[in-house]
């Protein structure tokens, strides 16, 4: 089981701008919101933590696989892994003080943590078939994302801004001019996680 005991330098107010406020009476803890919901990616919240003894914060043993936290100043950094299964998951953390160096198992605080199940990673790209004049031309390319992606073109004449991010934006496909009689192609290669895209680009040769 993963326990942590802390022991606070003081017993003071303060204001805790995201995540939960744990507050504590004399001898005693209480919490403002017991339930928290995590997305499957996984993610760090601060938990703040003030009291007047010291207390000891446990995880049960069924979620320590993907439930765990870190001490830190005034509070508790709650952390969950990502959640790969098609289920959504269940564990809880403890926090009990400690009185006359004992645990006080009736003043104890649970705080119950809940992650949602994998789903279908959504990632598209749009238009998937880009053809242009040979003039050449910018066109805008709506990606659709979740997760952080990449992309990668191996023509020179064939270029796109951003060539990484990590959220829903317009990128800019930009394609030079072609001063050769031939038409030419090129792809794009969009990786998200295990997802991959392609965009097909064809530039009409010149004209006599």
């Amino acid at each position: 089981m993963a326990d942590k005991y802390n022991v606070p330098d003081n017993f003071s107010a303060f204001e805790v701008t995201h995540g939960i406020f744990i507050s504590a009476g004399p001898q005693g803890l209480t919490v403002q919101q017991k339930e928290l919901l995590f997305p499957a990616q996984g993610e760090l919240r601060f938990v703040g933590v003030v009291t007047d003894v010291p207390y000891k914060a446990t995880v049960d043993e069924g979620a320590t696989a993907w439930l765990s936290f870190q001490s830190v100043s005034e509070g508790l950094n709650i952390i969950t892994a990502p959640n790969g299964t098609k289920a959504d998951r269940e564990g809880k953390i403890t926090v009990t003080p400690i009185i006359a160096g004992k645990e006080t198992e009736e003043k104890k605080v649970e705080i119950t943590v809940k992650q949602s199940k994998h789903s279908s990673l959504n990632f598209t790209v749009s238009p998937s078939v880009v053809s242009v004049e040979a003039t050449g031309k910018t066109v805008d390319l709506d990606v659709l994302t979740q997760k952080a992606y990449t992309v990668f073109s191996g023509s020179s004449w064939c270029r796109v801004t951003p060539t990484f991010g990590n959220t829903t934006e317009q990128a800019k496909l930009e394609i030079d001019k072609n001063t050769s009689k031939s038409a030419r192609t090129a792809q794009l290669t969009y990786r998200c996680g295990a997802k991959q895209v392609k965009v097909d680009v064809t530039q009409a040769g010149a004209e006599d």
